[in-house]
């Protein structure tokens, strides 16, 4: 452990990286409780590391780097960990560490090992055997051999030395693949001589001279560096247009529903085409691609190369090539383990055997990293959209609370308690207004009408956690204020809302709402087949009697003492205090106030004036006196004939000046 060095000596961090590390890989063969002990051993480790990177990056940043990348990959965020892995990778190459490039290499290698991409695996852990082998560490570099003899079969040349390659590509289908991954590792190692000779042994042979391997490499790095896909088909059109001497560019993609157009380049301009089918690739009807060439090369897998295709015999009569008298064209598959990725279209309209054999070659190179990328980029941007889309169904908040960063790393049982503000808000009288609507109209009205409050309620610092019918239950972790002002935009656009239906001759709306402030349990409940993010909390359960309250009262908003003592700035609000009463399920009474902010500015100031007379007529209600509280809620009523509260007491106050009050009266309202 790292304890057994003395503090100072230059050890202490090799031993923090490598024990974090070991500790790492244990995970990979323990159980749930048992990955817990090591992360609790992890965490100090990882600490100093991260102190350590951030004091001196250029020693320690890829060590972060690679640490951080295993805790992603143990705790099942693939996302995070393909991000960290490159870093490390690029932090310790651009540092000249490579002996841990090697390991961020391996590391990488093994990841995607373990999720049988076999193909992507290979890059890597080739790399790494080349690093590890340039590093003298050949008992290392034997271990993998005998570890990975499937994928480390090639001979690695001398460093430094003057030769010849001679690589043999394997045919599949009819199609050269060559190992890029090989030929990056082996142009690394040549310091002398810029020009390869290479021969090609398959049923298609040919001697290609001069081949530029250095801006392959560039071009393959740009390529695989990119994981956005739009921004990788951007890239990677740029670099084929460029090398390939092409004056225009189609990339195809292949889809379920077959080949669609995504992107077109020419040398002006560049156009994402949102996945267009070929067969709706078109204008004023007629096809902007040769189609009869794309099926050849989808068909056999091959690529296609045409000097002159307008003199063509086989695809001369093609409809695009008549009307667009193209001369070079070069169609190439995409493969990637005999799978068709996609098919890269190119022409010069200007010149004959324009794509000659050294850009053909070139082209063919980049072809299998590009269509590796491809796939890395598609699998990338499925699992932003599945986050997204899980996003929709488990609040990103909730995630938070929880400490996890998405939706795969969430466990049956994980809960947390914090306090927070609970906003219950029903619309009245649902079930008769649905009783006169078909099933296609509820889900309308209702998704209309929750389309107008959600928005309301994100802007404002809350997260709905669910919804259950037409009510809503929305959580707010910060000023109980956010409840507060979200229920207010909330009535008003509840207004907005009943102007439009008025005009369609529908039915207006009234919604109450409650809140109330208290702790909380969040946390998942089920079984493993089926699990739900839930609330377990009384502060639920009393948000939701405010609610109810608000029908009780007429009132739009009511909230409790606790969100009204809890409040940063009560001045903002105005309000009033209601009543005091006792809910089902409730010992204690609690204090209802009634929130006047959503109503118009005119009904405001009569319920602020008419204010201080119903705070007298409570006054006297509590302590008894009943004949002035009758006398002062007259005297609202005639002020206020908004107040819906008033007259309620006002019924309440005469039937105890006649009938007199129980003796153990306090006031509280058994609701």
């Amino acid at each position: 452990t790292v304890e057994m060095f003395a503090p100072g000596q230059n050890k202490i961090p090799e031993a923090t990286f490598y024990t974090a590390l070991i500790f790492l890989a244990e995970c990979d063969s323990e159980g749930e409780a048992e990955r817990e002990q090591y992360f609790e051993k992890i965490a100090p480790l990882r600490e100093k590391m991260k102190i350590w990177s951030d004091n001196c990056p250029a020693n320690f940043l890829h060590r972060h780097y690679l640490i951080e990348a295993e805790i992603a990959r143990v705790k099942g965020d693939e996302m995070k960990a393909m991000d960290l892995y490159l870093q490390a990778i690029d932090s310790a190459k651009e540092n000249e560490y490579i002996n841990l490039e090697a390991l961020g290499n391996e590391l990488y290698g093994k990841f995607w090992l373990r999720k049988k991409q076999s193909r992507i695996a290979e890059i890597y852990l080739k790399d790494a055997h080349y690093l590890y082998r340039r590093w003298g560490a050949f008992g290392k570099v034997k271990a993998m051999e005998e570890v990975y003899p499937q994928l480390l079969t090639q001979d690695m040349p001398k460093v430094g030395t003057r030769q010849t390659i001679n690589m043999t590509t394997t045919t599949t289908g009819g199609t050269d693949v060559l190992d890029l991954g090989s030929v990056m590792k082996t142009s690394q190692t040549i310091t002398s001589n810029r020009t390869i000779q290479h021969s090609i042994s398959s049923e298609t042979t040919g001697n290609i001279e001069s081949l530029d391997i250095n801006s392959i490499i560039k071009a393959s790095q740009t390529i695989s560096g990119e994981i956005v896909i739009d921004n990788l088909l951007g890239k990677l059109m740029n670099i084929v247009v460029e090398n390939a001497g092409a004056e225009m560019g189609v990339l195809l993609l292949n889809s379920k529903s077959g080949l669609v157009v995504e992107i077109e380049q020419s040398k002006n301009s560049v156009n994402l085409m949102d996945s267009i089918p070929i067969q709706s690739y078109t204008s004023d009807n007629k096809p902007l691609l040769p189609k009869t060439i794309i099926n050849y090369v989808k068909r056999t897998n091959s690529y296609l190369v045409l000097s002159n295709a307008t003199n063509d015999v086989k695809f001369g009569k093609d409809p695009y090539v008549i009307q667009h008298q193209p001369r070079s064209v070069f169609c190439m598959p995409l493969l990637n383990q005999s799978n068709l990725i996609g098919i890269l279209y190119l022409e010069n309209n200007l010149n004959t055997d324009v794509f000659a054999n050294d850009r053909v070659e070139t082209l063919k190179l980049l072809s299998s990293q590009a269509a590796i990328s491809i796939q890395n980029a598609n699998f990338y941007s499925t699992m932003k959209d599945l986050n997204k889309a899980y996003a929709r169904f488990v609040p990103t908040q909730f995630l938070d609370f929880l400490g996890k960063e998405d939706i795969t790393q969430i466990q049956l049982g994980d809960q947390i308690q914090k306090e927070m503000t609970i906003l219950f808000s029903d619309i009245r009288s649902f079930t008769s207004l649905s009783e006169n609507m078909s099933p296609q109209e509820n889900f309308n009205f209702l998704n209309s009408y929750l389309r107008r409050v959600g928005p309301v309620i994100r802007e404002n610092g809350g997260f709905i956690d669910k919804y259950i019918g037409d009510a809503i239950m929305a959580l707010f972790p910060g000023d109980p204020g956010d409840a507060l002002r979200a229920a207010v935009a909330m009535q008003k656009e509840i207004d907005a809302y009943n102007e439009s239906r008025t005009e369609q001759n529908f039915q207006e709306i009234t919604v109450g709402i409650g809140i109330h402030t208290g702790n909380l349990i969040l946390g998942t409940i089920g079984e493993n087949q089926r699990m739900e993010g839930t609330v377990i909390s009384d502060a639920v359960n009393l948000a939701s009697r405010l609610e109810g309250l608000t029908k009780f009262y007429g009132s739009n908003i009511l909230i409790s003492d606790s969100v009204l003592t809890k409040l940063q700035n009560q001045e903002q609000h105005r309000y009033r205090i209601l009543d005091k009463v006792k809910v089902k399920g409730k010992n204690k009474p609690v204090t209802v106030i009634e929130i006047l902010d959503a109503l118009p500015e005119t009904t405001i100031e009569i319920f602020l004036n008419s204010k201080k007379d119903f705070e007298t007529a409570i006054d006297a209600y509590l302590t008894k006196n009943f004949d002035r509280s009758n006398y002062y809620f007259r005297k609202v009523i005639g002020m206020n004939p908004h107040d819906k509260a008033a007259p309620m007491y006002l019924k309440r106050s005469e039937y105890y000046s006649e009938h007199g009050a129980p003796l153990d009266w306090e006031g509280i309202a058994e609701m």
